[in-house]
């Protein structure tokens, strides 16, 4: 058997021509990453910069306004008579009584309710003879 004598350079195989293409998908994976961690390194720099506190301020309105018409709110059938007190010429007091007088407490029966009972008589008994 004869050996073949094997050259100083290596023949280029059918299973070696994707080899520049996988560096160029590597170099793509790569270029991705450094993007991606440039953004997230840009986006945390936008986050903690030292913007001012905005400031809250009061409104330069007034608070209270007059109204125009100064007449207040119309209810209806306000100028009824039962709205009015019997005798006074004024429209603004209550008319009546709503509710009979309060009672007056009778004294004289809290007392007897709240007196202890009488004594019971006592019975003299008798000596024996």
């Amino acid at each position: 058997m004869s050996e073949a004598p094997i050259p100083s350079y290596r023949v280029r195989s059918a299973a070696n021509e994707g080899s520049s293409t996988r560096m160029f998908m590597m170099a793509g994976g790569l270029a991705a990453v450094v993007g991606v961690g440039a953004l997230v390194g840009w986006g945390i720099t936008r986050l903690t910069t030292h913007r001012p506190i905005p400031v809250i301020e009061p409104d330069s309105r007034p608070v209270k306004i007059r109204p125009d018409d100064r007449g207040g709110l119309r209810v209806p059938n306000q100028d009824e008579i039962i709205f009015e007190r019997r005798g006074t010429t004024s429209g603004y007091e209550p008319s009546g009584r709503l509710a009979p007088a309060a009672e007056a407490p009778n004294l004289d029966a809290l007392r007897a309710a709240t007196a202890p009972p009488p004594a019971p008589p006592q019975v003299a008994e008798a000596a024996p003879p």
